[in-house]
């Protein structure tokens, strides 16, 4: 999966880039791991809607707006959605609190992937 990829190599520049800072070089090499990570954020972002967006086909929400909290989960969402379940957050607001939840907007409400036991869960390809 390419969104995958990108996140690890997101995470690699991270450390390379402390590692450089740390052993003290110059600004020049560091603004150029800076801009390929700065790259990557919006590649990362632009491929993130286009997962969730494909997650959303088999919902009768659609109409992505934003990506609120939690784009790391969605590569977990996407491979193994039997473990998540698909709420409104209107029913759920301790969810802006978990670590394991993805909050999105769509044109309508705020919508919620979580791992809690609520919600539509993942049957016959589709979320219900």
């Amino acid at each position: 999966m390419i969104l995958e990829k990108m996140i690890n190599n997101y995470h690699l520049l991270i450390q390379f880039k402390e590692k450089l800072s740390d052993k003290g070089h110059n600004f020049r090499k560091l603004s150029t791991i800076n801009s390929q990570i700065e790259l990557l954020e919006k590649l990362i972002k632009i491929e993130s809607f286009n997962v969730l967006d494909e997650l959303l086909r088999k919902t009768n929400y659609r109409l992505l707006v934003n990506i609120e909290k939690g784009h790391e989960n969605l590569i977990n969402i996407y491979k193994f959605p039997d473990q998540w379940f698909l709420q409104k957050i209107d029913n759920n607001r301790e969810e802006w609190l978990n670590k394991e939840s993805l909050i999105f907007s769509t044109e309508r409400e705020t919508l919620v992937f979580t791992k809690n036991k609520q919600g539509h869960r993942y049957i016959n390809n589709k979320w219900q």
